[in-house]
């Protein structure tokens, strides 16, 4: 009823993740946090772009220059636009190296969710 491919699926302002096929009645939603997912996030100070990767349950990880400032707590947005994607949990670096490692997740547990909300792209 309304739900096309490419749409974006969203709890509460929280981005998710997209359709990728809809049939007669039921619609396949692609998680950002699902394993080999890529989805381009902004994080940290100075702010950065990078690309997050679904490690699936709602865990994320990705590279960022260890110049830019990032802790546990911190959020991490849409590079395309407003919105929540996750949350940091640890951040990892090593004497010397150029990146830290980050592990973040869903700010909301997935399996709890009871409505989500289709965004139609534009």
């Amino acid at each position: 009823s309304g739900i096309r491919a490419g749409d974006e699926v969203r709890f509460d302002g929280i981005r998710l993740g997209t359709v990728s096929s809809v049939a007669h009645s039921s619609a396949t939603v692609v998680l950002y946090s699902a394993p080999g997912a890529a989805t381009e996030v902004k994080a940290g100070t100075p702010t950065a772009i990078v690309v997050m990767k679904g490690l699936g349950g709602g865990a994320f990880t990705f590279e960022i220059p260890s110049a830019v400032s990032l802790v546990p707590g911190d959020i991490i947005t849409s590079a395309t636009g407003a919105g929540v994607v996750a949350v940091v949990r640890s951040v990892r670096t090593q004497e010397g190296s150029a990146t830290a490692i980050v592990y973040a997740s869903s700010p909301v547990s997935l399996s709890d969710l009871d409505v989500i909300e289709f965004i139609h792209s534009h």
